[in-house]
């Protein structure tokens, strides 16, 4: 393994996660128990930002020094190995392991804005809005990596600022 805690804080950040979408499958937290699985399919991404800040801190570990540029480009390095395997295990797990995926959640939603007597527009943009991050299309993928990507870019920010050394 890398001795570049963003090379391999990314690779077991990785690993977890996987094993957890593994668990949440075996469990059926992604197939018939949507109402559990909306809150446990967070975890990797709690995870990655918990990892990015571990990234920083052992980055600088044994430094004199570690400038806000360092460990913003450790952490930065991390999101964007993490967003890329994280997304090619999503589209593996949606291709391969759960193609019913998109439909059970959407039918699950579906049920539950019918349920809380949702209007016919918070119905289409609740719609829209999954057709565009769970359909299985190459840009659901392109977007997950984005907004992952995103996401570790401020947190790789805020862990830079809080580890830096003078």
């Amino acid at each position: 393994m890398s001795k570049r805690p963003s090379i391999r804080y990314a690779i077991i950040t990785l690993a977890i996660s996987l094993v957890w979408i593994l668990i949440e499958h075996l469990m059926g937290w992604n197939t018939t128990r949507h109402d559990i699985g909306q809150f446990t399919r967070m975890l990797p991404m709690v995870l990655f930002w918990v990892m990015i800040f571990v990234t920083v801190n052992q980055s600088r570990s044994g430094k004199e020094t570690f400038t806000l540029r360092e460990g913003f480009r450790e952490g930065l390095i991390m999101s964007l190995i993490y967003c890329a395997g994280f997304s090619i295990i999503v589209y593996l797990y949606q291709k391969i392991l759960n193609p019913e995926f998109y439909d059970t959640l959407k039918n699950y939603t579906l049920e539950q804005l019918q349920k809380n007597n949702a209007t016919k527009e918070q119905i289409d943009a609740a719609v829209k809005e999954m057709q565009m991050s769970y359909s299985g299309s190459p840009i659901s993928f392109v977007l997950l990596f984005v907004f992952s990507s995103v996401w570790g870019v401020i947190m790789s920010a805020i862990a830079a600022l809080v580890y830096r050394k003078k």
